[in-house]
């Protein structure tokens, strides 16, 4: 039986095609459709598969592609993936909406891979202005905040700590002001907690998430979207580029994920150092463009983001999809990028692309002319330009893919 150009067989262990009775490719076909329609067998099966593996075998042929949908709609399901630390997933994950907040870490590295770490706890990359909402939240639904040597033992202090509101550097990683810990006994075994870590950024998330220990824990969850930033590397090679970054060492981390079965590349043979590596692409990228994979998550009981006012449009989609960066290669690997912030903007944004960057600052300040010249700077009558901001990114960066001038 033809499965595109290949034989059956040829797809399965790479024989060549041996001549058929048509008896014998009918019982072939019954076969395969009876194997490919039975879902257990298929999660057996796809659950030992890479990403690739599943894409080239859901091309083969119709069932094939629809016995693999079925299958990344059960094994990709973020509800599922989050039942651990919430009851009521969709509530948090409007949370999330609301908030901007993003998954990063291991658990989005366990959602990619598909893959359980029993140690692992949740972190939560959070917009300052959103710290105490979040805080909340997680008290009102059987969490306990759990205080460092540094902070006050009330949440309600330790979040209004002004050192947190001057970004005075608590922390010593690029980009976060503080954490905040919180747990909660877990179900059928009171004696262990499940763990979430609110990780406040001095300006936006994604600065954090850029500047981890390497790429392969480089990998996001919105409310909306799942990204892998690097994933010909991470989920396919298992490897991993170990990237220069402020503040402590990281060798305890990178230790763990090289125990997980990451190769962690320190240094880069040369030949690997250019645009034209995939696995680790260099030079300009965007969040969604060619070299990331996205998933597009359920969103079932989910509440889009409210509007910030009365005077200004609700976020279509989350702020990290305008994020932009440049990867680099100095004696290891280096993230290039910028805050860009601006007074009528809800948020900071992560922007690495001077074309881009100088249509927004012009569009903008034309805007606030127009729109805001003399009104004072008040969040509740604030005309919020953020939305404006990402449909600029969007058309901007969809043409540079178009006239091939990033992936």
């Amino acid at each position: 039986m033809k499965i595109g150009k290949l034989t059956l067989l040829e797809s399965a262990i790479g024989m060549p095609e041996k001549k058929e009775s048509l008896a014998t490719a009918e019982s072939s076909q019954t076969f395969l459709q009876d194997l490919l329609t039975n879902d257990l067998i298929c999660d057996i099966i796809f659950s030992c598969s890479s990403p690739a593996a599943l894409v080239r075998f859901s091309r083969t042929c119709r069932t094939a592609l629809a016995a693999v949908k079925a299958y990344v709609v059960h094994a990709f399901s973020i509800n599922r993936h989050l039942s651990r630390f919430f009851d009521d997933v969709p509530a948090f994950r409007t949370l999330q909406a609301r908030t901007s907040t993003l998954i990063s870490g291991s658990s989005a590295v366990q959602f990619f891979d598909r893959s359980y770490y029993p140690e692992s706890d949740l972190d939560l990359y959070v917009h300052m202005r959103w710290r105490r909402e979040l805080g909340e939240w997680f008290i009102e639904h059987g969490y306990r905040f759990v205080a460092n040597t540094k902070q006050d033992e009330s949440f309600d202090v330790a979040v209004a700590d002004p050192k947190i509101l001057k970004r005075d550097n608590l922390y010593t990683m690029r980009g976060v002001a503080t954490v905040f810990t919180f747990e909660k006994p877990m179900q059928g075994a009171p004696e262990s907690a499940l763990k979430v870590q609110l990780i406040i950024a001095s300006h936006t998330p994604m600065e954090i998430i850029l500047c981890f220990h390497s790429t392969c824990v480089m990998n996001i969850i919105s409310y909306e979207k799942a990204y892998a930033l690097y994933p010909r590397a991470t989920f396919e090679g298992r490897r991993a580029l170990v990237c220069a970054t402020d503040g402590p060492r990281q060798e305890p981390a990178i230790e763990k994920y090289g125990t997980r079965g990451w190769e962690m590349v320190r240094e880069l043979p040369e030949v690997e150092r250019n645009a034209h590596n995939r696995d680790f692409r260099f030079g300009p990228r965007w969040i969604s463009d060619s070299e990331s994979w996205v998933i597009a998550l359920d969103m079932a009981g989910v509440v889009p983001p409210p509007p910030p006012n009365a005077f200004s449009p609700p976020l279509s989609q989350d702020p990290v999809g305008a994020a932009t960066w440049k990867l680099s290669y100095e004696g290891g690997g280096w993230m290039d990028f910028a805050i860009f912030t601006y007074p009528m903007l809800q948020y900071e944004y992560l922007i690495k692309d001077e074309e881009l960057l100088h249509v927004l600052q012009l569009v903008l300040h034309y805007r606030k002319k127009i729109l805001q010249p003399s009104k004072p700077w008040r969040s509740d009558t604030m005309i919020y330009l953020d939305e404006s901001l990402l449909a600029i990114s969007n058309t901007h960066l969809r043409e540079q893919q178009r006239v091939g001038l990033r992936p």
